[in-house]
């Protein structure tokens, strides 16, 4: 049977990250003004922002998803010969794609969500996954 071996400072590491990605993401800088209109609100709809519990819901499934790339990223590193950096991103990028893209996109149609919203949502677990990718797959 395969032996996991997994950073936990990295997979820490990792979901830190993906959270401050989101509130950069989030942020007036980069998608705030677009996700506020394709959410159908208005700033004042979402002055006081998430609460505690969503923040810690939030973190605790980056943790997760930081765990399961590292799995992921530690089974198949030493199986192929491009740089560890690569692999992560590839691993990050496939997760994300029949993951979370794949399964998101189906919720957004049925909900009929707006595609701008779906953009930018999974855009931003992307970005994030790509991030961890690097993190996880370098820092073994």
């Amino acid at each position: 049977m395969y032996e996991i071996h997994v950073n936990f400072i990295a997979i820490l590491v990792t979901a830190v990250a993906s959270f401050f990605i989101g509130a950069l993401w989030y942020s007036p800088l980069l998608f705030a003004k677009q996700w506020i209109k394709a959410t159908g609100k208005t700033k004042e709809d979402i002055k006081g922002g998430a609460g505690t519990n969503e923040y810690l819901i939030s973190f605790i499934a980056w943790l997760i998803a930081s765990y399961v790339l590292a799995v992921f990223i530690d089974y198949g590193v030493d199986l192929n010969s491009s740089p560890q950096f690569l692999f992560g991103m590839f691993v990050g990028f496939i997760c994300w794609f029949g993951f979370v893209a794949a399964i998101s996109l189906i919720h957004s149609l049925f909900a009929q969500r707006p595609v701008a919203l779906w953009l930018i949502d999974s855009g931003y677990v992307l970005v994030a996954f790509l991030i961890s990718g690097i993190i996880l797959a370098e820092w073994r």
